[in-house]
């Protein structure tokens, strides 16, 4: 399957022509936002109509720019926009989970406290994407001058469940990293990186 990821977009325009290019040239069978596609929330709903007229399935998490209520909203008015905010959506041999919203705290307890539950339904015939907006503790994706900013709990569930894949962002500095842990490939994709697993 090829995917297309991308983040932090924060409605600049020019952001997302270029990710428009990237769709013409590489036709991805889905896209992949990890938040922050808009600065403030302003503009949400054209943002949004813009990403939908792609015309390609979209599964998206709030970063910190918008509110969880928002993307649900949006994820409710345009068909090709799925919110997995702290849910799992399985299409074509692959579940995805979501965890959105914040980036700057190192721990997410309400998140941890979840994990048992979460592991519990990921169907382990097929392959699990990571979409987080706060990049992985301790890899390439949270590395500022050497100090790391990332979620120790998002390692710790990357840990756990070995996803084949983890898409983060957040961090500007990061913007088209790639890092591992254990086999799973951690990227923070910027305004879009082309992924086929």
């Amino acid at each position: 399957m090829k995917f297309i990821a991308f983040t932090d977009l924060h409605g600049d325009l020019k952001r997302l022509k270029h990710l428009e290019g990237m769709i013409k040239v590489k036709k991805p069978d889905m896209l992949i936002c990890a938040g922050d596609f808009t600065l403030f929330g302003r503009n949400i709903d054209s943002l949004a109509k813009k990403l939908n007229d792609f015309k390609i399935p979209i599964v998206i998490i709030p970063g910190n720019h918008e509110t969880g209520e928002e993307v649900k909203a949006i994820s409710k008015k345009y068909k090709n926009i799925i919110n997995i905010h702290h849910l799992l959506y399985e299409k074509d041999g692959y579940t995805f989970l979501g965890m959105g919203l914040g980036g700057f705290s190192r721990k997410n307890r309400e998140f941890e406290k979840l994990f048992p539950t979460i592991n519990k339904k990921i169907n382990p015939k097929t392959k699990l994407i990571v979409v987080s907006h706060a990049p992985v503790a301790d890899t390439a994706t949270d590395d500022i001058d050497g100090e790391h900013a990332g979620s120790f709990s998002l390692r710790k569930f990357v840990e756990l469940t070995k996803p084949v894949l983890v898409v983060v962002g957040h961090l500007h500095e990061c913007e088209h990293t790639e890092d591992k842990v254990k086999n799973s490939r951690i990227i923070n994709p910027g305004d879009g990186e082309f992924v086929t697993i």
